[in-house]
């Protein structure tokens, strides 16, 4: 690898690095919600997505997303589609007035592993990335 490939990577995975994307904010606003508890299953979660994402990567997803902008779009409006529905069900939560006990809520820890699984791992960027990573090593 020259030093121009290596300095433009490392460019790129540190401007990839330093940008929220959709699964940092789900965790964010989880843990803001749900305290402690919401800990294992985002992580869970989010290590789960992150290990499909590089999965299918790894099988030529990354490259194939790379390629067709047809699909790069579809799967980017389905996971903007689950965002906009995990949005407006957050929406209409009813709030909890209990402000010294973290607890009371209503998302069980399973959907809160389900959320941060889906979110990383539909997530293009994470499957692109992958897919770049596997290529230049």
């Amino acid at each position: 690898m020259t030093l121009e490939i290596w300095v433009t990577f490392v460019s790129v995975v540190f401007i990839f690095a330093i940008i929220p994307g959709p699964t940092v904010i789900l965790v964010l606003g989880q843990a803001i919600s749900h305290g402690k508890r919401s800990v294992l299953p985002l992580v869970s979660g989010v290590l789960l997505g992150d290990f499909v994402a590089m999965t299918l990567s790894l099988i030529g997803l990354g490259a194939v997303l790379a390629t067709s902008a047809t699909l790069f779009l579809i799967l980017k409006w389905f996971g903007v589609g689950y965002l906009v529905y995990l949005g407006i069900k957050t929406w209409r939560e009813l709030p909890e007035h209990s402000l010294p006990t973290m607890t009371a809520s209503t998302m069980s820890t399973s959907n809160m592993f389900r959320s941060s699984f889906l979110v990383t791992a539909l997530n293009p960027k994470d499957i692109v990335f992958c897919g770049l990573l596997a290529s230049v090593c």
